[in-house]
């Protein structure tokens, strides 16, 4: 039998599954689920530092599951556990009329939370940064397109179907959608696994490669890598975009209040993130692949930092799109570069578990950061104050990160082998 490269022509459909997953992911994304805050709040009584506190709880018990579960990717093929994941997370839409108190809503959405946030996107950027090597960078921030078209369309559409429809009824649409467009898209794109993927990852399991303490840890179990200093040095910066994101989005209402903007103004403009994204995310993907995800965090979170400058200065509506344009920059490049570091520093070998780690963090830092904001909030620190605070972390991250430059370098790129006398 024909073994087919990774890299061959039919390499699309693949790169078009993986994107489908993460449009699909966004059933468990903030910025849909935000679209539904104030009915939600409305129905069972909860005030903003409630609900975001509901949010985050429910939020930080799917980021603890999937720790466990996200080495799933490592034992079971990308078709049979995105199949399984997109099943699941339909039927959840499905409770939705089902939901009387805030215990089954609490439940409701740590499921949307598993399996769309979690789930989806780790099995589609674990998949694509195993099955290619030499255009990593490429594939994966094509992949994440999928989820940049979600985040323009799904959370206006929602928006305007919550304008004459309940919103119980907006998830029953969701649960149609996932399985009969999704699920039948995705079982065609990903027919055929990468058989050459497939065989040189078994080599890799069963120790075909040897393991040098010199060289960039290309067969680094999880536990090992949770005992590297380096990999705690750099983690919690790279959680900074998932963490103001998501609260800026959740809080979009409050936000838009502040301004004197309305909320379907503020949600009309997200499409600019997504168009942004997408473009910083092909041209990041085209430079991770020239110099390295591990040379470009030094500096992807300085969008960010000019963007809370801008929500804590500006007023006008006229500038939004200007604000939404930096936070887009970070956001294209955030995903991508989480997912490109730890390939880079640890390899391919265990890139299910590993990137369980920080899937974990991304998705605690989403949670705990609306839930930690909308406490704020209740006390009197607007978003507009709690964004210079965002400013300031922004820089400070940049320069530990440039500080490192060296440390990265030499993990990089392994120390030659000593000359033989």
């Amino acid at each position: 039998m024909k073994i087919i490269p990774c890299e061959h022509a039919t390499s699309h459909k693949w790169i078009a599954g993986a994107s489908l997953l993460m449009f699909a992911s966004m059933a468990g994304q903030t910025s849909l689920l935000a679209q539904f805050s104030g009915a939600l709040r409305q129905e069972f009584d909860l005030s903003n530092s409630g609900f975001s506190l509901l949010y985050s709880g429910a939020t930080f018990i799917s980021a603890c599951a999937i720790f466990f579960a996200g080495a799933l990717a490592d034992r079971v093929s990308a078709k049979t556990l995105a199949t399984l994941t997109i099943m699941l997370l339909m039927l959840t839409a499905l409770c939705a009329p089902f939901i009387q108190n805030t215990f089954q809503l609490a439940v409701f959405l740590t499921s949307l939370r598993f399996f769309g946030q979690g789930m989806l996107i780790h099995i589609a950027m674990t998949s694509m940064g195993r099955w290619f090597e030499r255009r990593r960078g490429r594939a994966l921030s094509i992949t994440a397109l999928g989820l940049t078209v979600g985040e323009a369309i799904i959370p206006f559409s929602v928006a305007v179907a919550l304008s004459s429809l309940d919103w119980r009824s907006v998830w029953l649409v969701i649960a149609f959608a996932l399985v009969v467009v999704i699920l039948p898209l995705l079982l065609l794109l990903f027919k055929h696994a990468p058989r050459a993927y497939a065989d040189r990852n078994a080599t890799e399991l069963a120790g075909g490669h040897s393991f040098d303490e010199n060289k960039s840890g290309r067969e680094w179990p999880r536990r090992r890598v949770l005992r590297d200093p380096l990999f705690w040095i750099l983690f919690p910066g790279l959680l900074t975009m998932p963490c103001i994101g998501s609260l800026i989005i959740f809080h979009q209402g409050h936000l838009a209040g502040l301004k004197g903007w309305s909320q379907l103004q503020f949600t009309a403009f997200l499409p600019v993130i997504a168009v942004t994204s997408a473009c910083a995310s092909l041209l990041g993907g085209a430079l991770v692949d020239k110099f390295g995800a591990w040379r470009m965090i030094s500096v992807y979170l300085l969008p960010l930092m000019l963007a809370c400058i801008g929500l804590a200065m500006i007023e006008s509506l006229a500038w939004l799109p200007v604000i939404l344009t930096l936070f887009g920059i970070t956001l294209g490049l955030s995903g991508l570069l989480i997912s490109s570091l730890w390939l880079e520093l640890y390899g391919t070998a265990h890139a299910g578990s590993i990137r369980a780690i920080s899937t974990s963090g991304v998705i605690v830092a989403s949670a705990f950061g609306p839930g930690i904001a909308g406490v704020f909030i209740d006390l009197g620190v607007t978003l507009e104050k709690q964004a210079v605070f965002f400013a300031v972390w922004c820089m400070g991250w940049s320069g530990v990160y440039l500080a490192c430059r060296g440390k990265l370098l030499r993990r990089i790129r392994p120390r030659p082998a000593p000359a033989v006398k």
